[in-house]
């Protein structure tokens, strides 16, 4: 019986290297195809294949800049920056960031701005996992010194304090999370008061702007612009 489980794992060990071995191999002559594309200025055409290769969640820094360079050559903006911000994601390369902002004043496009709480909402969502684990480590630390010194009254105190600091802001951590963004690309659009085609026109708007994400209605998605509720269709967007 044993042996029968043991071949059966190891087929299934086998069968699941194979599978993606094939796929990675699939990938790779997919990139060469597009690169090669991209090579002989068939942008439009290699830039299908790369768009296939970032949805399987296979992109690199080096793709997605020929992605941006593609589109901000044909002045889709709104895609030039997406895959820029992508680009910045796996490479943290802050050039890139000054020309998503170059890009934003010549087109007058509003919510591209790099400060520090971009960085502090960045790095928050980076680390937040290695956060919340440092977090449960030192608690497990603290109650371990708190159980060897359970005879001590004055110890158990403090060690409690610490418990209960440690606790909230392991809640905070897991419960807080930043803001999801998004950005414009169907142009021109209107942003309405509320979720239905009938409702009230706020602004049009005809730049590929980046905007917060509140909440989804339907197939709305609810933003603030110009600190007024408005919504906007979800379809007209592309979530960073």
């Amino acid at each position: 019986m044993q042996k029968v489980i043991l071949k059966f794992l190891v087929s299934i060990f086998v069968s699941l290297s194979f599978f993606l071995n094939v796929n990675a191999n699939t990938v790779e002559n997919e990139l060469v195809k597009a690169d090669s594309l991209y090579s002989i200025k068939l942008y439009t055409e290699s830039i299908k294949i790369y768009e296939s290769i970032l949805e399987e969640g296979k992109a690199s820094p080096a793709m997605l800049l020929k992605m941006a360079r593609i589109e901000e050559g044909l002045t889709n903006y709104g895609l030039t920056i997406y895959y820029l911000e992508k680009y910045f994601e796996l490479t943290e390369d802050k050039k890139v960031l000054n020309h998503i902002q170059q890009i934003a004043e010549k087109e007058k496009l509003s919510g591209y701005s790099y400060d520090f709480p971009f960085y502090l909402e960045y790095f928050y969502d980076k680390y937040q996992p290695l956060l919340i684990l440092a977090l449960s480590l030192l608690l497990i630390i603290v109650l371990g010194f708190m159980i060897k010194n359970y005879q001590s009254r004055q110890l158990k105190k403090q060690y409690f304090s610490f418990v209960v600091i440690i606790v909230l802001l392991a809640g905070v951590a897991n419960n807080v999370s930043s803001p999801e963004y998004a950005i414009i690309l169907n142009t021109p659009t209107f942003l309405l008061e509320g979720p239905s085609a009938a409702s009230n026109a706020v602004d049009k708007v005809n730049g590929h702007h980046r905007i917060i994400v509140k909440d989804h209605v339907d197939v709305w998605t609810e933003t603030e612009w110009n600190e007024n509720k408005a919504y906007i269709k979800t379809d007209h967007l592309k979530k960073l």
